[in-house]
């Protein structure tokens, strides 16, 4: 799903819960959040609203952690400046 259809997924599925439903954090509309199929679709999840869910985004949101969760892969962990 592309373009006009998947924006008005997005709205519907945000509005139903703007939250994080891993962390509960307020998401902001339309940038603060990635949409995100419960059951992944290589595992034989549906493309429809009720398999999507608010996930919030950026390098340390749950978007990315369930990602490589779903993928069986660990995070590679980055040492801050400080060491």
């Amino acid at each position: 799903m592309t373009g006009r259809k998947l924006q008005e997924r997005h709205l519907r599925v945000w509005s139903k819960d703007p939250c994080c439903a891993h962390c509960g954090r307020l998401c902001a509309f339309p940038d603060g959040f990635e949409l995100d199929h419960k059951l992944p679709l290589f595992q034989g999840g549906a493309d429809t609203d009720d398999n999507c869910q608010v996930l919030c985004s950026g390098p340390d949101g749950c978007h990315a952690k369930k990602t490589t969760s779903d993928l069986g892969q660990t995070r590679k962990r980055t040492i801050g400046v400080d060491g």
